[in-house]
Order: C-alpha cells, then structure tokens, then sequence
C-alpha cells in the first residue's frame, strides 16, 4: 500500500467518524510510510476533526497500517499480515505463499 492509497482508505474510513467531537484517529505504520502519510493526512482531514491524525511508525507493521478511532473503540487492520491471512484463508495455501514471499 502506498501512503496515498492509504491516505483515501483514511478518509473513506473517517466520513462516519467526522461528526463525533470525540473522535480521534490514530495510525501505525511502517517506519518507511509515516511521514509521507502524515503529510497527506494532515493536507486533507486536519479540518474534519478536533485534534489532528496522529501517525505512528510501528516496527512491528512491516506495510500497510493499523488505524483506530476513538481511542480505540473502533479498530481496523490493514497491515500487512493481517491482509495475507485473511486472502489466504480463503483463496488457499499456494496463494498465502507466494503473498508472505512478497
């Protein structure tokens, strides 16, 4: 996942979220994706919520990104094992090897 696709993945996630006053978001990421997502995310949801998206590199997310809002009541894993398990767990152990090769 890019930082851009990550970021429009972010704003679709966050429209339910934007009227909530409460709301926060808060995203770990790998160490190679924060700031250029950070960037992104900061030109375009700072306006829609309270407290600005906080993003975090996280050693233990090696792609994608883990994303939760409202401190963490509402919890969304894209990183990237945990997109390899759920596509392998239904397409077959073939395919869940050649994506936890790549």
């Amino acid at each position: 996942m890019t930082p851009e696709f990550m970021a429009e993945l972010i704003r679709d996630l966050a429209k339910d979220f934007a009227d909530d006053p409460d709301a926060k978001i808060t995203i770990l990421c790998s160490g190679r994706d924060a700031e250029a997502l950070e960037q992104v995310l900061k030109d375009t949801l700072c306006s829609s919520f309270k407290t600005a998206p906080q993003v975090f590199a996280d050693s233990c997310v090696k792609g994608g990104m883990q994303i939760s809002f409202k401190d963490d009541e509402v919890f969304f894993d894209f990183s990237t094992e945990a997109v390899t398990g759920l596509v392998s767990k239904y397409a077959g152990e073939k395919l869940a090897r050649i994506l936890e090769n790549n």
